[in-house]
C-alpha cells in the first residue's frame, strides 16, 4: 500500500524464535552487505511465491480433472508424455538454430 508520497508503507513481522544452530547457519550465509532482516524478507517472499504457485498448480489440476469427468475426454500418461517429448524436441531444435 502506498502512502501520499508514493512510498510503500512498511510493517513489521512478529519476532521469530529459532534454535541457535539455525541462527548461526543464517549468519554464516549472509552476504557482505546483507542483513538478517533482508535475508528473512527474501526467504518470506520466496516462500509466499512458492505457495502461490503451488496453489495455482493444484487449482488447475483439479479443474482439469473436473473437465475430464464432465466431458469424458481423458488422455493417457503415454499420450501426454509423447506430446511433451515432441514439444521438447521442437524447442531444442529452435534453440540449436538460434545458437548458430
Amino acid at each position: 500500500m502506498a502512502n501520499r508520497s508514493g512510498a510503500a508503507k512498511r510493517s513489521t513481522l512478529p519476532p521469530v524464535r529459532v534454535d541457535q544452530e539455525l541462527r548461526e547457519a543464517a549468519e554464516h550465509v549472509l552476504g557482505a552487505a546483507e542483513t538478517m532482516s533482508g535475508l528473512i524478507e527474501t526467504a518470506l517472499r520466496a516462500e509466499i511465491a512458492h505457495r502461490q504457485a503451488r496453489a495455482t498448480f493444484l487449482k488447475r489440476g483439479i479443474e482439469a480433472g473436473e473437465r475430464a469427468r464432465a466431458t469424458g475426454q481423458w488422455h493417457s500418461a503415454d499420450e501426454v508424455l509423447d506430446r511433451l517429448q515432441g514439444m521438447l524436441t521442437q524447442a531444442e531444435g529452435r534453440a540449436s538454430k538460434d545458437a548458430r
